[in-house]
Order: C-alpha cells, then sequence, then structure tokens
C-alpha cells in the first residue's frame, strides 16, 4: 500500500484544516453522516453521540472532529468530502477534490486483480463466453463453509430451495425516443442468468412509468410468496436523477419510496430478512424541473430507520454511469461478474468492494475513468448467498452439482 494512502492523508487533512474549520456550519450533521451514511462506518454511534454532547462554538466542534478523523484508517477524507457534497458545501468540497483525486488513482494502482488474469467482458465475443459460465458452486466438504452456513446469528439464513424473489425492473424505451438504454437487453439476460443460478425465483418488468413502478412494487411487497422467502433482490435499471429512478415519461421515483414499500410495517413478510436494492442509473443533476433539491439528496430514509436493507448504486452522486451499446452497463457486469466468481466464498458488502474496484479500473477508448460505485445500508449480519448448497443446517446439506453430502 503506497505511503500516500497509510499516512498521507493526513498530510491533505492539515492543508484544509482551517478552511473547513472556518466554513462547516453543522459538525454535528457531519458526524452523522460519517456514521448513519458511510459504509462502512467511519465514525461510531459513540463518536456521534460524544460529538452532539460536546457544548462548545461550532468551530471548536469542527477542529475536535477533524481530529478524531485523524485516529480513523481508510483514507476518511473520501468520506469527509461526499459529507460535505451532500449537504451542499461546494467550497469545501471543491477543496478536497485533488486530495481525493489522487487517492482513487493510487487505490487503483495498489488494488490486486480481483479474478487472476481475467478482466470484465468488453467485447461481444468475451460477454458471449462470460454469459455461458455457471456461477461457482460451493465446496461443501469444508469445515469453514459448514461453520459459516450454520451461523445464523452472525449470517442471514440462507438455505431453501429458492432463497426468494428477485425482481428485475429495464425501462430501456421512453417517450423521447433519444433516451433509449441500448445495451439494456444484455444486462437483464446476464441478471436473470446470474440470479437464477444463485436460487431465485427472477421476475422481469420491462418500459415502467413511475406510477407503475411505485404499483408493481407495491404488489410484489404485499405477494404470498414473500412469506417464505429469506431474502428479497430488487435491481432497477433506468434514467435517474440525484433523488431518484426516472419512469418512461420522466417521471422521479425518489430512492426513499422504494424502502418505505418494503419497510417492516408495510411489508411484515421481509421482517427481519434482507432487503438487496441494485439502481443502474445516472445521478447526475436533473433537467427540465426535476426536482433535485437539498430535501431529496442524502439519507435514505427507509434505511436510515429500519435495519436489513441494502442500497447498492452504479456511481457516487453526482456522476454519470457507464454503459456500451453491445456489452450492457459496467456495473451490472461487474456486479454478475463478482456474483458468478465469488459468491460461493465472500458475502455481499465484500463482494461489492470488489464490484468498486472493477468498474473504477475500466477504461473507456484508452482513458481511465474513475466511476466508482457507491453502497448504503442497515445490514445487521452478513449475506451469504452459498450457491450450490441446499437444505437446513440440522440436516445434511446437499450440493446440487455432484449431489454429493457433507
Amino acid at each position: 500500500m503506497h505511503k500516500h494512502m497509510d499516512e498521507g492523508w493526513k498530510k491533505d487533512l492539515s492543508t484544509n484544516f482551517s478552511i473547513i474549520v472556518k466554513h462547516v456550519d453543522d459538525p454535528d450533521a457531519v458526524a452523522e453522516y460519517l456514521h448513519y451514511d458511510c459504509n462502512p462506518p467511519v465514525f461510531t454511534e459513540e463518536d456521534v453521540q460524544w460529538m452532539k454532547a460536546l457544548d462548545e462554538s461550532t468551530k471548536n466542534k469542527t477542529r475536535k472532529l477533524l481530529h478524531k478523523l485523524t485516529f480513523k484508517p481508510n483514507y476518511p477524507l473520501v468520506a469527509l468530502y461526499n459529507a460535505f457534497k451532500e449537504s451542499g458545501n461546494t467550497a469545501l468540497r471543491k477543496c478536497l477534490v485533488p486530495h481525493v483525486e489522487s487517492y482513487y488513482k493510487a487505490q487503483k494502482k495498489d488494488i490486486s486483480k480481483p479474478i487472476p488474469d481475467n478482466k470484465l467482458p468488453m467485447t461481444d465475443q468475451t460477454w458471449k463466453e462470460f454469459h455461458q459460465v455457471d456461477a461457482v458452486t460451493c465446496q461443501i466438504d469444508s469445515a469453514g463453509l459448514l461453520k459459516t452456513y450454520e451461523d445464523t446469528n452472525h449470517n442471514y439464513k440462507m438455505t431453501k430451495e429458492t432463497r426468494g424473489r428477485a425482481v428485475i425492473i429495464n425501462n430501456a424505451n421512453f417517450e423521447e425516443q433519444k433516451k433509449r438504454r441500448h445495451g439494456s437487453e444484455k444486462d437483464v439476460e446476464l441478471l436473470k442468468k446470474t440470479l437464477t443460478q444463485l436460487h431465485f425465483d427472477v421476475k422481469v418488468y420491462e418500459d415502467l412509468t413511475a406510477v407503475d413502478i411505485r404499483k408493481t412494487l407495491s404488489e410484489e411487497s404485499q405477494s404470498d410468496d414473500l412469506k417464505s422467502a429469506e431474502c428479497f433482490i430488487l435491481v432497477v435499471m433506468s434514467h435517474g436523477v440525484i433523488s431518484g429512478i426516472n419512469g418512461t415519461k420522466d417521471e422521479v421515483v425518489k430512492f426513499d419510496e422504494f424502502a418505505k414499500i418494503f419497510n417492516p410495517t408495510k411489508c411484515t413478510a421481509l421482517k427481519d430478512k434482507p432487503k438487496l436494492f441494485f439502481f443502474q442509473s445516472c445521478r447526475q443533476k436533473g433537467e427540465q424541473g426535476m426536482d433535485t433539491s437539498m430535501e431529496q439528496r442524502g439519507r435514505i430514509q427507509g434505511v436510515e430507520n429500519n435495519k436489513d436493507f441494502l442500497f447498492s448504486f452504479a456511481t457516487v452522486e453526482g456522476f454519470q454511469s457507464m454503459c456500451f451499446d453491445d456489452t450492457g452497463a459496467w456495473f451490472i457486469q461487474a456486479l454478475c461478474w463478482v456474483l458468478k466468481y465469488d459468491a460461493h466464498r465472500l458475502h455481499i458488502l465484500d463482494m461489492l468492494t470488489k464490484v468498486n474496484a472493477l468498474v473504477s479500473g475500466m477504461e473507456e477508448e484508452g482513458k481511465s475513468c474513475y466511476f466508482v460505485p457507491e453502497c448504503r445500508g442497515s445490514l445487521v449480519k452478513n449475506v451469504y448467498f452459498f450457491p450450490g448448497v441446499r437444505g437446513e443446517p440440522s440436516s445434511p446439506l446437499k450440493n446440487e452439482k455432484n449431489g454429493a453430502v457433507l
């Protein structure tokens, strides 16, 4: 690991210390962001309560917040940059841009290849070859696997023949023909095969308006099938803005709404079960009157107030996501690639870290692109999919590939 990534960020923070102290209006809000909206959290709940309890001036509280940051790992300037972006503090965000860009460049050089000797399929031929590959199944003769499979205190239960429902919403055709999302059919095909191999019942919806999205998901949330489900997955692919996803008439379904439809009060069948949402869309400012005010940004209310959610985005706020007509979206490619090759041994958060590495390392026409996916959530256990293994922990584990019994 480069020294810049280990200690150099502290020099970056020191360089901007005075201007940050001068311009932060609400250090409590920054502390909350560093805990509630970062994954993994930079601050603990105790850090947030300590900050709120300080009866001091705003500047002194900001100084102490920055001092506490110097004892945190993993280059917290990136999280601080995002906190300033969430609060609309453009001046402070801009002053950190060079340091954050430097971090991502150094990170790209340091990341070992997630899958040795392989790259994401970037041509039609390699995409076809990748599509034909089945997901790697678990080796059930592994004692470590059996221990993880049985440990439902730390891992969500994932043992049934069908783990649950996976809903895919793909908006490819819009009222304005020029907005057509070319290549999205590739993403649907790849997602459907991958999620089926992870033992999910996959349902696909195409070209929905915002009204139809709300209606469809409300109906899905009340489906009797969810009562026996161990997990729920939603993938939405469309155009988007900072606050949410576009329907085919350009109306916006806010990210808050997705969480509220499936919160445990309205969707009792999924209470205490993992709900994994993936969004393939741009997250730039809207156009033609689309509401992207600060009230629409920031926390996803349903995630903040309820546990067992994970929201994964193709890119961070303010940026576009990348797609190709012949192979589909970078984020969906990377997600399926990692699910196929790593779901047999890694939990979802570790897999999404690898997705970040793959997407940030891709290139367009020979130019490096620093598009980095983002995830937020409130999972309280690890999500392992255990592809190829089914059955209650107390009974023999059957591997669908060879019929062996542990």
